[in-house]
């Protein structure tokens, strides 16, 4: 079969930053259901009503488990009263987003300060990025890479990303692609999956790198495998055209799948232009097999998956 019908281009992901997130790599451990603590929820009920803030803020990480934001809100508030750190964060992520409660930009960055001068570097990277979109605080570019830098110097992989996003954009930092790529790598190795994605995206076109398209492949594989629809698309890519990896039309339909289901419209719009392109290269038995892999795959991925923020 002929290559040429594959002309998609390679995509990145945005360069512009992530919207205001809660602890999302540093702190993934934190969230908790009943099933996974030793504590039930009875018990969690009893020491939360006796003032246990440790317990008001994991019956909220419990409700986050379960979506229901606004029960995650009241229990996150009850914490915050009594001076816990993390509910000020996870908190302040609810009110910048509007989720169980109306959104308040201002109480949001009040709290994502008073959680990162209390030392939470999730808080800090947050706060940076309000100062980057100019929420709840004034705009300032040099006020945001200063949290960030604080954020990443704590240990924040998505603090360390948005770093990479500002250099690679020249916003608050000196336009440098080797700054960018330099963020990236900090962050992917500590499990950033928008890095691993924008690394290999650098990789494969030779941005503040030089080109490796089987690195590229490798770092696009890790962030497709960790959920990112983005990884998921630019591995598909690769797989179908056979760059960096060995040309594998079923490999890629597999990925191309995953990121039509999971991916914004965007994504789902380039995955399907693969899956149409490849489709006669596949039986359609291998097809529908491809498919049922992928709704299993997501399957044990929801399983594991940090509960939706």
């Amino acid at each position: 079969m002929k290559t040429a019908a594959l002309v998609l281009t390679y995509l990145a992901l945005p360069t512009a930053l992530f919207l205001p997130l809660p602890p999302i790599a540093d702190a993934q451990s934190e969230h908790v259901s009943p099933m996974k603590t030793a504590e039930t929820q009875a018990e969690l009920e009893r020491a939360a009503e006796s003032g246990n803030a440790e317990a008001m803020y994991k019956l909220g990480l419990v409700a986050d488990a379960k979506v229901d934001h606004v029960t995650a809100a009241e229990w996150y508030t009850k914490a915050v009263q009594v001076g816990h750190v993390k509910a000020m964060t996870h908190l302040g992520f609810l009110l910048a987003n509007g989720k169980g409660v109306p959104t308040d930009d201002v109480r949001a960055a009040e709290l994502y300060r008073k959680a990162a001068e209390a030392g939470d570097a999730d808080a800090m990277s947050n706060l940076g990025l309000m100062y980057s979109a100019g929420r709840g605080v004034p705009k300032s570019e040099p006020d945001a890479v200063t949290w960030y830098r604080r954020a990443a110097d704590a240990g924040s992989a998505t603090a360390m990303f948005n770093l990479g996003s500002l250099a690679g954009q020249g916003k608050g930092l000196p336009k440098s692609d080797s700054e960018a790529v330099r963020w990236y790598q900090l962050a992917a190795d500590r499990g950033n999956t928008a890095a691993m994605s924008n690394l290999g995206y650098a990789l494969s076109h030779g941005k503040g790198i030089t080109r490796d398209e089987a690195m590229a492949a490798v770092w696009y594989r890790k962030a497709a495998e960790a959920g990112s629809a983005e990884g998921m698309l630019n591995f598909a890519l690769l797989s179908c055209k056979g760059k960096g990896v060995a040309r594998n039309y079923e490999e890629g339909f597999l990925w191309a799948t995953l990121a039509r289901i999971t991916g914004d419209a965007s994504v789902a719009a380039n995955a399907e232009k693969i899956l149409e392109r490849v489709a006669d290269k596949i039986e359609p038995a291998m097809q529908a097999d491809l498919r049922k892999r992928a709704r299993e795959w997501l399957a044990r991925l929801d399983a594991t998956a940090v509960p939706e923020k």
